[in-house]
């Protein structure tokens, strides 16, 4: 991740750009179109600096490393089956669980333990 924080009024000149889905203060998440526009010019020999000025941004707000890097990212992403689709959630399993189960939701659960266990158990006496 780029040590570059963005300021708010940053933040608001990239909300504006029709290829930016989200901005933080660390971050910028782009749009599909974007980033296959990009790959697609980059095959065809513009430079990253080149990519992000023709769709509007400013490098010297986004910065020339993250807009390399960036590139370099959905390159790699657009060899993958599900495309440019964000990972990120999917593949999360989430933070674990603190708050007390009800007894009905308790007992669903030690039921699903329970059968689990017992297929292990079969499955190793196999």
């Amino acid at each position: 991740m780029s040590k570059i924080l963005f300021s708010e009024d940053q933040i608001d000149e990239l909300h504006l750009n029709p290829y930016v889905k989200n901005v933080a203060q660390k971050s910028i998440t782009y749009t599909d179109e974007f980033k296959e526009q990009a790959v697609k010019s980059h095959y065809e020999g513009a430079t990253s600096r080149q990519i992000f000025i023709s769709a509007g941004f400013r490098i010297d707000i986004i910065g020339r490393e993250r807009a390399k890097s960036s590139l370099n990212r959905w390159e790699k992403m657009s060899h993958r089956d599900d495309g440019y689709n964000d990972m990120r959630h999917t593949n999360s399993k989430g933070r674990p669980r603190n708050k007390p189960r009800n007894p009905k939701e308790e007992v669903a659960y030690l039921k699903d333990k329970l059968e689990y266990l017992e297929q292990e158990n079969e499955f190793l006496k196999n």
